[in-house]
């Protein structure tokens, strides 16, 4: 056990900074590995998600249980599903949660099952060797506080209990101070060792003989910042030099031939738009032909006033919240309100959010979703895009994001903005990461729509520039 709660120590600090993690509990009886539970604890919008599965193997026989539990932010449980596999067939439970119930299904073979029970809203849930659970309760635990007592559900008992424990003894273990609690689970005793960054480092159940330790962790956030293999952006260098951002910024003409294959996704293909052209092949494994580019204005001083006085009619995708698009976060609504609430017009207001966001998040070569970028306050071309177009869409501006070519000396992997201003005027871009708005540099070669990785990069794009002033 020390070995495995000395790693867990030395990553203490990164758990307090971030809220997305994955880890592991091995599992023993009387000293002997019977199995793990490995999970991953990541945002959601609307809270939390936890997946996690746990293999044991008592007697000969191994038992999986596979795992997604919701939560709000206050961590209370929303919904549950699990599914135990045995060598007798597989057995499912789940459970949702509202107006003070819990309704609980569950199926074994041809078997059906269900129950409501009463169960308070600020409830948590602790299910059978599901140990990810307490990594999360964890997470409201005060390791300083003499007792507590919570109502908690165990899915697979199909039964509410109460967590009752008190304050043991606090004491150093390898250099850090935790706090042993002692108490009862419903009518089954269980002592917990918790740290002071409130990660549960040992769950055990002495009448039971079964002890989990927290034997790995690690921070997802760290692997959500790299930059995807193979994508070649801007460094933070290019636009410190001034020659150089001049140079991307005067792009006014940009003629060339390009190829690639596009991988079957044609659905995403945005090679023709206003300041752009492309003549030639578009097919599922062959993109192959000529483009211009030029410099020039969208029309965009004809947008109407602010605030609007009637949404905008368009595709409802563009105004929604997305996969690492947080328009609906009250961090980003708020400072999109107060960016916006001086503007005179619907251009106006979208330049304001688009100049708040190339001034306030850094340029840096790190991949983040809108929330993380605001809160870490950096990110790549990318990264300022998601958070561009989540403040948009925030305050009911259509946005989406542009991915494709940055051309310098090479070709480069960027991403962009576009708003929609009408009917009339149609689709106007900015770019948060060189500042430029409605007359964007030609140097833009736009190549996809949306917020997903492009099936290619540029290493794999072949450009024969033509013309390029």
């Amino acid at each position: 056990m020390r070995r495995a709660i000395t790693t867990v120590l030395v990553l203490g600090f990164i758990l307090v900074v971030y809220a997305q993690y994955a880890g592991k509990y091995d599992i023993f009886s009387d000293d002997k590995k019977i199995g793990e539970c490995t999970f991953e604890f990541r945002k959601h919008p609307s809270g939390y998600v936890l997946t996690s599965t746990t293999t044991m193997n008592i007697a000969g026989t191994q038992t999986i249980s596979e795992t997604k539990t919701y939560y709000d932010q206050g961590y209370h449980p929303t919904s549950y599903n699990t599914t135990v596999t045995s060598p007798g067939g597989k057995q499912t439970i789940s459970a949702t949660f509202s107006m003070g119930k819990v309704t609980l299904m569950g199926s074994s073979g041809i078997q059906q099952m269900s129950q409501e029970l009463d169960f308070p809203s600020n409830g948590y849930i602790l299910d059978q060797n599901i140990f990810a659970h307490w990594w999360v309760l964890g997470r409201i635990i005060n390791p300083q506080v003499g007792n507590f007592s919570y109502d908690i559900i165990v899915p697979q008992l199909m039964a509410v209990q109460k967590l009752s424990m008190q304050n043991y003894e606090e004491k150093v273990f390898e250099g850090q101070k935790v706090t042993i609690f002692e108490g009862k689970q419903g009518e089954i005793d269980v002592n917990i060792m918790i740290a002071q960054n409130k990660s549960i480092l040992s769950i055990s159940f002495p009448d039971q003989h079964i002890d989990a330790k927290l034997t790995e962790v690690r921070s997802l956030a760290d692997e959500k910042a790299a930059i995807p293999g193979g994508c070649n952006e801007l460094k933070p260098s290019d636009l410190e030099d001034e020659d150089f951002f001049k140079t991307i910024k005067k792009g006014k003409r940009f003629e060339g031939h390009i190829s690639f294959d596009p991988r079957g996704r044609l659905d995403r293909i945005y090679l023709n738009r206003r300041a752009q052209t492309y003549i030639g092949k578009i097919e599922a494994n062959s993109i192959d032909g000529d483009f211009e580019i030029k410099r020039m204005s969208h029309r965009v001083t004809l947008a109407g006033e602010w605030p609007l006085a009637e949404p905008i009619k368009t595709d409802p995708e563009y105004t929604s919240p997305a996969p690492s698009i947080d328009s609906d976060d009250p961090e980003i609504m708020e400072k999109a309100q107060k960016i916006v609430e001086s503007s005179p017009t619907l251009w106006e207001a979208a330049r304001a959010i688009n100049l708040w966001v190339y001034r306030t998040i850094e340029y840096a070569p790190f991949r983040y979703d809108s929330k993380d970028a605001v809160i870490k306050q950096k990110g790549d071309s990318h990264s300022k895009a998601l958070v561009c177009v989540a403040m948009l869409r925030a305050v009911n501006i259509p946005a989406r994001v542009v991915r494709g070519i940055l051309m310098a000396d090479a070709p480069l992997d960027h991403s962009w903005v576009e708003v929609f201003l009408g009917q009339e005027i149609g689709w106007a871009p900015m770019d948060p990461t060189t500042g430029e708005v409605d007359k964007i540099s030609a140097r833009h070669l736009s190549l996809w729509l949306g917020e997903k990785e492009p099936p290619v990069y540029a290493r794999d794009i072949t450009i024969d520039v033509k013309k390029l002033k």
